[in-house]
């Protein structure tokens, strides 16, 4: 009876009877399958010390920008090879010393391996930095005597590298290209964003523009915009750049990028022509493009957990893939034709959403876990996830100190190491219970949400030391805020992919009379099906943003703690039958009380609910000086000699709060708002 119920709770093929099963277990069923050969050779760990010394002495590299840990590297190696020379020439006596002769080889072997890829890829990122130091940009800055107020003004055309992030202080950051330097952060104030050439959130992948800037030290701009720090590699280059007057299109976007534009003008077309706010979701979700959310949702998804749901990250890979392989699947497809067509699926994302690196990295982490899954080697993640570490710390040094990379590596080791053995336990303690209690078998959906719950939880858990040292602040409704939208996130995300190719097409041909009432038809009908879902998930995280959340010095130190914490809270749970259990959680919440009441860690607690703003009927402005401005270029130039009041006569979407330009004028929106003015 219970392994009918088990195996019709199978998902992606794989039955959940080998899931609930201990692996000992499943081994002895069927001496083939993965379970029975991987417990015969254990789990394959090898390139584990080669990616862990490898990652390490990149980003030593890159953080101390020296080029001497590549030589300690291949210290190590001869060293190693040393030591194993003469090993072989000892002769032990006795079974015992030979099988320690043995072991002490091996490790020598791993060690060597592991410290000359390091050294190797170590080398190759020094040398890219060495040439990227050698700049003129780079060289005119590092060598002035006060680089952060270096004022010499350069001009030319750049490429822009990827999609505008808008930060808090109202300001834009592009990455742009510097021919001979990479990919640069370009920062424009809210005066700059604005200008004759169009604003810069407009701007799109591939697209040139004629800019001023100069160049500021990294770590002055990281600390103008903290929330920007994730999204550049401060430490390969060093240097960002700030623009000194509004920015000029010179070039549109060709050839892929050209294609991206056009999806992406067609995912936005759709967007806005969804009902409600619904259609702002949908863009960061599908494509990471925050421009359409206002500043308040952004915050509220930081404070419950889901600012990830607004990037592009290995999990719309994993979605767009699995979608493709379902979808193969009805149609009664084979294995290779299942891979295949979940490869031209993601082909086809990376178009849509651009092959910026970030991107790249993502389609590779979220593929690593899909096929793994899909080809019963999910036991062999961890040398997989191993082999892309390698890659990637290869093509892009950068990555080593990326907070998305190792936000990305370990959600996906996680997910596929702990979710299943979380589940298995839990799944199958649900169903003895059930017998014992009911006498009867748990439903399906018991099973489906307890994956469900695994999962979030597994990616929430090891993600939460590194966004501890990245931000110092967790929530405590994390784990439930993406179990709630957990069944969301895949509809919006297939439905959003539909739209972006529907509105497209929609927008080419919108003069045809007939094509474009049917194309507008099935843009109505895909933004419809996302409705819901995008309703939900801007429900939740507004309604969960007021909840608890813990805040600390962000760092090595919190994020120790956090590992620690973590560490004796799953002790606690595995050995909870054992005689030290009690007096050990005695301890941890006698030391989480400790730290709460004497140490940094807060527990904030928002009691202040913000209130609603409602639009004034009319305003009397009678007495005031009144400046009338056409565009928000001149509203944001307006001097607070010059006005007391600003009245913008441009129309569109409210913006459902009160508005202060840059110099702190209040900005009255007559056609905006339909506020009546008293003169």
């Amino acid at each position: 009876m219970v392994k009918h119920w088990i195996r019709r709770t199978g998902l992606l093929g794989v039955p959940i009877a080998t899931v609930a099963m201990t692996p000992q277990q499943a081994a002895e069923r069927d001496p083939f399958s993965p379970e029975a050969i991987a417990s015969r050779r254990g789990r394959d760990l090898r390139l584990l010390p080669v990616a862990v010394a490898s990652w390490a002495a990149v980003a030593l590299t890159v953080v101390e920008r020296v080029m001497w840990i590549a030589g300690v590297c291949m210290c190590v190696v001869v060293l190693s090879l040393g030591a194993f020379a003469y090993l072989r020439r000892s002769s032990p006596r006795g079974a015992q010393a030979v099988r320690r002769k043995e072991r002490i080889q091996a490790s020598l072997v791993m060690l060597g391996a592991a410290a000359f890829v390091a050294g190797a890829l170590s080398a190759s990122c020094a040398a890219r930095m060495h040439v990227i130091e050698r700049h003129p940009l780079v060289r005119e800055s590092v060598s002035h005597a006060h680089p952060n107020t270096y004022q010499h003004t350069h001009t030319g055309i750049v490429a822009v590298a990827g999609m505008p992030k808008p930060l808090t202080s109202t300001g834009v950051m592009v990455p742009v290209r510097i021919e001979g330097l990479g990919t640069v952060p370009l920062f424009l104030s809210a005066v700059h964003a604005h200008g004759p050439g169009g604003a810069a959130q407009d701007l799109r992948p591939g697209q040139r523009i004629d800019v001023a800037f100069r160049v500021q030290q990294a770590s002055q701009a990281a600390g103008q915009a903290a929330e920007a720090r994730s999204q550049t590699h401060a430490g390969m280059i060093p240097v960002t750049l700030r623009a000194t007057r509004s920015i000029n299109s010179v070039e549109d976007p060709r050839g892929v990028w050209a294609v991206t534009h056009w999806l992406r003008s067609g995912l936005v077309a759709a967007s806005d022509a969804m009902p409600g706010e619904t259609g702002d979701v949908v863009p960061g979700m599908v494509v990471g493009d925050t421009t359409m959310q206002p500043q308040e949702l952004r915050d509220d998804f930081v404070a419950t957990g889901l600012s990830h749901l607004s990037a592009v990250s290995g999990a719309n890979c994993a979605i767009v893939m699995a979608t493709a392989m379902m979808v193969a699947s009805m149609c009664g497809a084979g294995r290779w034709t299942r891979l295949a067509a979940a490869a031209l699926a993601l082909a086809g994302f990376v178009l849509l959403v651009g092959p910026e690196p970030s991107v790249l990295r993502a389609a590779v982490m979220g593929s690593i876990g899909l096929v793994a899954v899909a080809t019963a080697l999910w036991r062999d993640i961890v040398a997989t996830a191993c082999w892309a570490v390698l890659g990637l710390l290869w093509w892009d040094p950068g990555l080593s100190v990326n907070y998305g990379f190792v936000l990305s590596m370990v959600a996906t080791v996680g997910i596929v190491i702990l979710g299943p053995w979380w589940s298995r336990a839990v799944l199958w303690r649900w169903w003895r219970y059930m017998e014992r209690r009911f006498h009867k078998r748990p439903p399906l959906w018991h099973a489906m949400l307890v994956r469900m719950v695994m999962v979030s939880a597994a990616a929430d858990v090891v993600t939460a030391p590194v966004i501890m040292h990245m931000t110092g602040r967790m929530s405590v409704v994390a784990i439930p805020a993406n179990v709630l939208v957990s069944w969301a996130v895949p509809i919006v995300t297939v439905c959003g992919l539909l739209l972006a190719l529907l509105g497209a097409l929609w927008v080419s041909v919108a003069a045809v009379p007939v094509v474009g009432a049917l194309l507008h038809g099935l843009v109505l009908v895909a933004g419809l099906a996302a409705v819901p879902g995008g309703w939900w998930i801007q429900g939740v995280g507004r309604s969960l943003a007021r909840c608890p959340h813990v805040e600390a010095p962000a760092g090595t130190v919190s994020m120790l703690c956090m590992l620690a914490g973590i560490a004796v809270i799953m002790a606690l749970i595995r050995y909870r039958r054992s005689w030290w259990s009690p007096w050990a959680l005695g301890m941890v919440l006698v030391v989480s009380a400790g730290v709460l009441r004497w140490g940094s860690v807060t527990l904030v607690i928002p009691t202040d609910t913000p209130e609603q703003w409602s639009v004034p009927e009319r305003v009397d402005v009678r007495g005031l000086r009144v400046v009338e401005t056409h565009d928000d270029t001149q509203t944001l130039r307006v001097q607070p000699p010059a006005a007391d009041v600003i009245i913008d006569r441009t129309c569109g979407k409210s913006y459902g709060r009160p508005t202060l330009n840059p110099q702190g004028i209040p900005v009255i929106y007559p056609c905006r708002d339909g506020v009546r003015l008293v003169e």
